[in-house]
């Protein structure tokens, strides 16, 4: 099972071009959300990221509300875990 912090490194340009689901749900993964990983397409493809039930904590970076960060995200999972923040309602589109 993965532990330890959310590596930063992933934010690389297109580090994920293809991935759709990043499911970390229950893992014992530690620390805060990088910022970084809304910046340099890191996750273009990324529909679905499930980080529930982990020890993530800390505030939504700002970043993550941009409106050219996870542009094809719909699902975002982060039920049980120590995040607070908003997330700006101009980059969120309700169907």
């Amino acid at each position: 099972m993965p532990a330890g912090p959310l590596p930063a490194a992933w934010a690389g340009a297109k580090a994920f071009a293809l991935l759709e689901t990043l499911y970390l749900y229950g893992t014992q993964l530690t620390g805060t959300l990088p910022s970084s990983w809304a910046g340099n397409a890191s996750f273009p493809s990324l529909i679905d990221f499930e980080l529930g039930n982990s020890n993530i904590h800390g505030t939504l970076p700002a970043s993550w509300g941009s409106t050219t960060a996870f542009q094809q995200l719909k699902y975002l999972i982060i039920a049980n875990c120590s995040i607070t923040g908003d997330i700006q309602a101009t980059s969120v589109e309700f169907n």
